[in-house]
């Protein structure tokens, strides 16, 4: 996995281009001849569960709540090697509060942030014109730029503090426990 992400990393940077995870897999197990007796996205799963580490944000689930209480649609758009569904179990695992619309995950689209048309499919998905929707991110690079590139507000988590990145920012998001508190102010119910 090592040798093929090696190879494939800077092409995905470049192209913007995010290979699923079937392709993947071909890549990996194919040549060395292992072939799995149980379903790809367990394959998928057992895989996640290996090689990534998750844990939720602090006060993630004040910033959710917020949203819902607005009754505000929220979804979920990642750069990932791996599908939503994949993502849709870690986040029911980790016991995430909330009623996100969907996930998006770039490997079912082959498209990575920061190309627009993904910002532009997750607008359309959640029936929305981009102009009016908020994209929370903590890429400056990915999130931030792409979002703003697809005609979105973008507004940057960065709990680290931002350090010598440029606009389009809209805002910067230092917690999550203070979104609740930008939320009402955007909203005029300060």
């Amino acid at each position: 996995m090592t040798e093929v992400m090696n190879d494939l990393e800077p092409r995905r940077r470049t192209a913007l281009l995010e290979p699923p995870p079937a392709t993947i897999a071909r890549l990996v197990y194919g040549p060395l001849g292992i072939v799995f007796d149980v379903q790809p996205e367990d394959v998928e799963w057992a895989f996640w569960s290996a090689a990534t580490a998750w844990e939720l944000e602090p006060d993630i689930n004040a910033a959710i709540e917020a949203l819902e209480r607005a009754n505000i649609p929220w979804a979920v758009l990642s750069n990932t090697m791996f599908r939503g569904q994949t993502i849709e179990r870690q986040l029911a695992l980790s016991g995430l509060r909330g009623s996100h619309r969907f996930v998006m995950a770039s490997a079912d689209y082959t498209l990575r942030k920061p190309h627009p048309r993904l910002f532009g499919i997750a607008a359309a998905r959640l029936m929305e014109p981009p102009g009016g929707l908020w994209f929370i991110g903590d890429s400056h690079e990915h999130d931030v730029r792409g979002a703003s590139a697809a005609g979105l507000v973008p507004l940057w988590y960065c709990p680290r503090g931002a350090m010598g990145a440029a606009a389009p920012a809209v805002q910067i998001i230092g917690s999550w426990a203070t979104f609740p508190d930008l939320l009402a102010r955007a909203r005029g119910k300060s």
